[in-house]
């Protein structure tokens, strides 16, 4: 009988989400078991792994190359990422899950642990030519990440901004979409969102000290408003001489409207949301960015721009590359999807003990990349910063989200990772090469925040012997409780956080000595949403014994707005850019 093992042993993995979905990607430790992987982690074996959450059809994306694949998994999410009711709204989890999946174990099989057998002996060391290649970059242009997102780290942001050994910062701040924004709560130039009001102070005065420019979408939906703020806070810190550009034109909810768009989620035309429909807003080119750039701009700030396109942008402008070279096109795009994600890229989100490891977190510092005229880069972080930069660092990132590898769709261009080479050439420095690009698509991507109800959400701990008995018998009441007030509960969920709030582990045999019952509903009144919070807090006397913990606010209790993610497209010479400096 062959001897099994888990996936984690011979592989490492990321996931997140892509529409009602997950995409899953991983690679081998050791190159010379991609075959075996190959042969063991099907479709149809993913498919029977996952059939407790979802019964669509599995699509494995294959790279040889990188001795990686790619798997998406429909339907797990059961709506967008913004509208789930799923504890993990993001499918980041499913990495994990994943590579609990047992398989037969290769012949003369020996565990990878610490990641040291991440690489072939062939990897080992950098060559003569590949380090020759990497000293180029101190002719490179020299781009920077400041923030993977809105809640992202200051510090490691200010490091490098401080640091002076990038030309260019660029800050995403939106993320998988536009953000889940209710228009009156993003105009006005009070739209720089979640830690801006502490970050941008202290990047801006270290921006301006190097002379490294920024560019951010932290625009959100009125980036007009919010350069207006960063021209403010610019005379605040007597910087009055820096130049701060808005880029409009993202922004297409009329436009949306007045051609009465079919949303890709549903068939549907755009009217069908009526009054629920609250934006829209289009992936923008890198061509107004560049405009801004080549205006002399030192702030750039825009709404929807990708987050890869950000970084491409400088590169266009600094190296002239013509908008039809599809080729550098999509290798700086490839270069800006493995930077966007931050520490993701260094070390962060990576630990699997024992068989993989970064250090000192804590002080984790961010990516930069050292992009050549041809669009080839090296990918390294500053000395004596936290984390780690290696071959299976950079994979992880590549794979992230992706989709299909060979027909990444982005404004600009579309990228093809299948021919990509990622090499170790020295200690945090990594050689990426490879990456191709194809003529851009003929539209833009449409992302839409749509009003869908309202959530309702509590939560509630049992602990000590048959709590989870206790638990399930409080669903049970919560549920009744509805229904005897005429409340809808066909969207009602309970997750047993311990035991199947992530996934429904199939052969656990044990019994949990605490239980957290988290109820969360959908519903379409405000004041229904409410009293699941209630009914929540009643079982405090009402229900179950040995309760406790009560959680009454939104996130893990409480009540909020539940806004969808829904999207569509428009023809890109529809699009009308604007810069405007202010």
């Amino acid at each position: 009988m062959a001897h099994r093992i888990r996936l984690r042993e011979i592989c490492h993995s990321r996931s997140g989400n892509k529409g009602n979905g997950v995409n899953v990607g991983i690679a081998t430790y050791d190159r010379a078991h991609y075959a075996w992987v190959r042969e063991q982690v099907t479709e149809q074996a993913v498919a029977d792994y996952v059939k407790p959450v979802t019964s669509d059809p599995i699509c494995r994306y294959e790279l040889p190359k990188l001795s990686a694949f790619n798997f998406i998994i429909p339907g797990v999410l059961e709506g967008s990422h913004s509208g789930t009711q799923i504890l993990d709204t993001l499918g980041k989890c499913y990495s994990s899950i994943l590579l609990d999946m047992e398989i037969d174990a290769p012949p003369n099989w020996t565990p990878a642990i610490d990641g040291k057998a991440a690489v072939g002996a062939s990897e080992a060391a950098a060559s003569a030519s590949q380090a020759g290649a990497d000293a180029r970059g101190r002719g490179a242009v020299r781009l920077g990440c400041g923030s993977a997102h809105g809640w992202d780290n200051i510090e490691a942001g200010v490091e490098l901004a401080e640091s002076g050994a990038v030309d260019y910062l660029v800050f995403d701040n939106m993320s998988e979409g536009i953000g889940s924004f209710k228009r009156e709560q993003a105009v006005g130039g009070r739209a720089y969102y979640q830690l801006n009001e502490l970050r941008m102070p202290k990047v801006i005065a270290a921006c301006a000290a190097t002379q490294t420019k920024i560019i951010t979408n932290m625009g959100i939906i009125d980036p007009y408003g919010i350069a207006q703020w960063t021209k403010q806070l610019c005379r605040d810190l007597g910087l009055p001489h820096l130049r701060v550009m808005a880029v409009l034109g993202d922004d297409v909810l009329d436009l949306a409207k007045a051609r009465d768009l079919s949303v890709a989620e549903s068939g549907e035309p755009v009217s069908a949301f009526g009054d629920r429909l609250l934006s829209a807003n289009a992936y923008i080119s890198a061509m107004p960015i560049v405009e801004a750039l080549q205006r002399g701009a030192d702030i750039v700030i825009s709404g929807r721009a990708g987050d890869a396109t950000q970084y491409l942008a400088p590169l266009i402008h600094e190296y002239g590359w013509a908008f039809d070279d599809w080729e550098r096109m999509g290798k700086g795009l490839g270069i800006g999807h493995l930077m966007e994600c931050g520490a993701q890229i260094t070390g962060g989100y990576f630990p699997d003990p024992p068989y993989k490891d970064a250090p000192d977190l804590g002080r984790v510092g961010f990516p930069i990349a050292l992009v050549d005229a041809n669009g080839d880069a090296t990918i390294t972080k500053l000395p004596g910063t936290g984390g780690v930069v290696n071959r299976m660092t950079c994979l992880e990132q590549l794979l992230y989200e992706i989709g299909d590898p060979a027909n990444y769709k982005h404004t600009n261009a579309v990228v093809d990772f299948t021919s990509t080479e990622i090499t170790d050439i020295g200690e945090d420095r990594v050689r990426i090469t490879g990456i191709k690009g194809h003529e851009r698509p003929q539209t833009s991507l449409v992302v839409m925040n749509v009003h869908d109800g309202y959530f309702g959400v509590g939560e509630i701990s049992y602990g000590g012997g048959g709590a989870c008995e206790r638990a399930q018998l409080a669903s049970e009441i919560v549920t009744e409780r509805l229904k005897v007030m005429g409340i809808d509960t066909s969207r009602l969920r309970f997750d047993y956080e311990g035991i199947n709030s992530i996934f429904p582990w199939q052969g656990q045999s044990g019994t949990p000595s605490e239980i957290r019952l988290r109820a969360i509903g959908i519903f379409p009144k405000l004041s229904d949403a409410e009293m699941l919070r209630t009914l929540v807090h009643e079982l405090s006397c009402n229900g179950p014994s040995g309760g406790g913990g009560l959680a009454l606010f939104i996130g893990n209790g409480g009540t909020g707005e539940r806004i969808s993610l829904y999207t569509s497209v428009l023809p890109q010479e529809d699009l009308c850019y604007q810069v405007v400096e202010v």
